[in-house]
């Protein structure tokens, strides 16, 4: 009998067993990919390294403005960008193994989870395992969209994307999240035409409406063409369809991070029915000693909120330590950070009680000098208390810690300038909204 069973290593399933590991606990994993799934393998970790190279391409490409004379036309080799990932990737496992592969028990298998009298069962690899308790983090799957199966030629996913030879000259992102964003941004950095649709409205209209502003503008200078609240209809040839009846060519349509949440098979002994389970606000369902965490618990969450589940969860089931839940703010990278938290100017509807703060970057002296001249700070004020903290910039996670903590804590305008000493030229823009 193992003290803890942990169901998918993504990233909130590494965060659980390092923690459990740290207090010596009897742990078995199961992970029938690679361990750290999506994040270290195919998504948040593999595109941040790309997202870097194709910066610094667009720095070296648009660096006779600063007075440097180093090539007039400067290029990529993708396949070494690829390498540059699997080096990265390599570097991980060889640190996790070094560090903790002797620590824990792990099954490489498919797990499936019955539930009898005597608690909760785990068939993997042709045996049965059992634990005191049972924590499922097998993270998303990828959605299907209808019409647009995934074949890895034309139709790709992020790991048939990441085994192309070469970029196509012309790409159609379709995505409903932040990495089809970021995507945008690479592949434009790396001088291909990109259309990005967006596949639904739920990620940019949760935005402040002065920052889907800024994005839209982004999209325009990178020359992004941005189809809104659009969705993928039909195939025919190279020709790609989308419900508003716009049509265009494209080499490839490349569905980015299209997610749906996942969880594995979970049987009821005596029935044939899988069982459907709810996760709770403590991340409990309705079976004794099983929790759903990250985005197995019901919603696409980012990685690192999913890694505070993990720390939250194991607190209270191993530390009795009782630390309260955070709410996150909604952080991304693209061709600058985007950092939010709070209300938004669109959801107030007594808009005349507050006051709109907001300032572009490009009146900093100090973004001017870094060669940051593109971006926004939005504050929503009331009763001296900050409401809403909106930032793009190329550090909006840093600017927007110090907000949140204002928020959380009702922290007056007054009390932040006083308390908060942050030897930042930056966040000193941010102060000076306050005057």
């Amino acid at each position: 009998m193992y003290d803890l069973a942990i169901v998918g290593l993504g990233s909130t399933g590494l965060e659980a067993l390092k923690i459990a590991i740290s207090l010596g606990l009897k742990a078995i994993a199961f992970e029938e990919n690679e361990i750290g799934g999506s994040y270290i393998n195919s998504s948040y970790i593999p595109t941040k390294s790309i997202l870097h190279t194709s910066k610094l391409l667009k720095e070296i490409n648009t660096s006779s403005m600063l007075g440097l004379n180093l090539f007039s036309d400067a290029s990529y080799n993708w396949q070494k960008i690829l390498d540059r990932k699997t080096q990265i990737n390599m570097k991980f496992k060889m640190n996790f193994n070094s560090k903790y592969s002797d620590k824990f028990t792990l099954i490489k298998s498919q797990a499936e989870l019955f539930v009898n009298d005597d608690g909760v069962e785990i068939f993997a690899d042709d045996n049965i395992y059992q634990a005191q308790k049972t924590i499922i983090s097998t993270g998303s799957r990828q959605r299907r969209l209808k019409n647009f199966p995934i074949d890895n030629k034309f139709i790709l996913n992020q790991q048939g994307f990441f085994k192309l030879q070469n970029l196509p000259k012309k790409i159609t992102i379709s995505s409903s999240s932040p990495i089809g964003i970021i995507w945008a941004n690479i592949l434009s950095n790396l001088n291909v035409s990109v259309k990005l649709v967006e596949n639904g409205d739920d990620f940019i209209n949760s935005l402040d409406i002065d920052i889907q502003k800024e994005l839209l503008d982004q999209f325009e200078k990178n020359k992004i063409e941005f189809y809104k609240n659009d969705f993928l209809d039909k195939l025919s040839n190279d020709i790609v369809h989308l419900k508003s009846q716009t049509a265009f060519e494209s080499d490839v349509v490349f569905i980015a991070d299209e997610k749906i949440p996942y969880i594995p098979k979970i049987m009821l002994n005596g029935c044939k029915e899988q069982l459907k389970l709810k996760a709770y606000e403590d991340f409990s369902c309705d079976i004794d000693n099983l929790y759903l965490i990250g985005s197995a618990a019901g919603k696409i969450i980012s990685p690192q909120e999913a890694k505070y589940q993990a720390q939250y969860l194991m607190n209270q089931l191993f530390k009795d330590n009782n630390i309260g839940l955070k709410t996150f703010p909604k952080v991304f990278e693209g061709q600058n950070e985007i950092a939010s938290f709070g209300i938004n100017e669109q959801d107030i509807s007594d808009i005349e009680n507050y006051t709109i703060k907001k300032v572009h970057i490009n009146s900093s002296i100090n973004y001017l000098a870094q060669n940051s001249s593109y971006g926004l700070i939005k504050l929503i004020i009331k009763d001296n208390l900050i409401k809403g903290a909106h930032i793009i910039a190329n550090n909006a996670n840093e600017l927007i810690t110090p907000l949140v903590m204002a928020i959380e804590n009702e922290i007056t305008t007054d009390k932040l300038k006083e308390q908060v000493f942050i030897y930042s030229p930056e966040f000193s823009l941010i102060l000076d909204m306050l005057e």
